[in-house]
């Protein structure tokens, strides 16, 4: 559903748009519009409706939103007044208002979050309220975040934006090696990393560095963050301890809805593949260290690329800590269950490690147990040891080969 709120003078304050269990609100001068009329993205083979073309990256529904689909104008729409429920209230053309079932797949109760559920009938959704008092429901929803906006912006054109700054740096640090090469060629090793001669404070460093490397990409094998789950009682009772929620190099960020033989389930509409970025970053920084003569100059480098290897592992914890509040933008506060709503907070109040049982109403007695795994380990492990090795280089000052 779509509506739009006028003040006295019939001018436009606001709008709403339905999408999935919940929606989005935005102030009118935040909706986009060609000429005086609104812009409505409809996400592919759903009923959820967009304020901009790159939403719907994030969340559990994981919608295929865009601007490339096709167009309804204006003019392509014949506007109908709508009768009321009854039959005696309504012509029977529009006999579909009492139609109380969903439009579309049935589904469970776990479908609902994924956007794979299919609507009751506009007079029945959200317990009526949608048709009954549309204002009271609209004025509920969250409203459009700009902040929220921007990340799926960044996300919806992440590949774009990967591409073109790895060209870029690409042809940067090609740029700085062609430049060593004329003024005093690539050395006798070519890496700075393999100048290791004896026991001393320069070798020691790029040992350390190389070990940190391989550090880093075996991190990429392992779960960064997971949390696991054992629901002893009730319908959702599971076989033990399994996977809730799992963040890795590999495949990005996985929930578990506990369906039947789902599993754990893509968050967002694609993997975001963190070990492509650090897969990269490592290629460019050892591309970077060729040619460099100096051992203060490699240490700047290895600091740097130490620093980088941390970022994945406190963005972990800054999604963990604030894992409720971005809940709360997607969703209404009443739409959240409220046993998802106990298990992350009681996860983002000790994002580091945590053990606890819980009695749910829905879910019953959960035993969570939650933490960084072996991945986020090795690559906080990889982080200090090139951050030590990079303080190693800079502290010995010296050359690592003569002209």
């Amino acid at each position: 559903m779509v509506q739009v709120v006028l003040d006295s003078s019939d001018t436009p304050i606001k709008a709403m748009y339905s999408q999935h269990v919940s929606g989005q609100k935005a102030a009118w001068s935040e909706v986009e519009k060609d000429g005086n009329h609104m812009k409505v993205y409809v996400a592919r083979g759903s009923h959820a409706n967009y304020f901009r073309h790159y939403q719907g990256k994030l969340g559990l529904a994981s919608d295929i939103v865009g601007k490339n689909g096709k167009k309804l104008n204006p003019e392509d729409y014949e506007i109908i007044v709508l009768g009321e429920i009854g039959s005696a209230n309504h012509n029977s053309e529009q006999n579909w208002i009492d139609f109380a079932g969903r439009w579309g797949d049935f589904g469970g109760a776990q479908d609902e979050l994924r956007g794979k559920r299919g609507p009751y009938g506009p007079a029945y959704r959200q317990e009526g309220e949608m048709w009954n008092t549309p204002l009271l429901w609209g004025n509920e929803l969250p409203s459009l975040n700009n902040l929220v906006l921007k990340l799926e912006w960044f996300f919806y054109y992440f590949v774009t934006i990967f591409l073109i700054l790895s060209v870029l740096s690409l042809a940067i640090i090609l740029f700085f090696i062609y430049r060593r090469y004329k003024e005093k060629g690539l050395g006798p090793r070519l890496f700075a990393l393999l100048y290791i001669d004896g026991i001393n404070m320069k070798s020691i460093g790029n040992l350390l560095c190389i070990i940190g490397i391989f550090v880093a990409i075996a991190s990429l094998f392992f779960p960064w963050y997971t949390v696991f789950g054992d629901i002893q009682t009730g319908s959702y009772k599971t076989p033990g301890m399994v996977k809730l929620i799992s963040i890795d190099g590999m495949e990005g960020i996985k929930v578990n809805l506990l369906e039947k033989n789902s599993g754990l389930v893509q968050l967002g509409s694609f993997p975001l593949p963190f070990s492509l970025l650090i897969g990269i970053g490592i290629l460019f920084f050892i591309l970077g260290t060729i040619g460099i003569e100096k051992s203060s100059k490699a240490g700047r480098k290895y600091i740097s690329r130490g620093i980088k290897f941390l970022i994945p592992v406190i963005l972990i914890i800054l999604v963990i800590v604030l894992m409720i509040n971005i809940a709360f933008n997607f969703y209404k506060a009443s739409d959240i269950p409220q046993d998802m709503e106990e298990i992350v907070k009681k996860i983002s109040s000790s994002p580091i490690t945590g053990e606890k049982t819980l009695i749910l109403p829905e879910y019953g007695i959960i035993h969570l147990q939650w933490g960084f795994g072996t991945g986020a380990i090795l690559l906080l492990l990889a982080g200090i040891l090139l951050l030590i090795a990079g303080v190693m280089e800079f502290m010995a000052r010296e050359a690592f080969w003569e002209d």
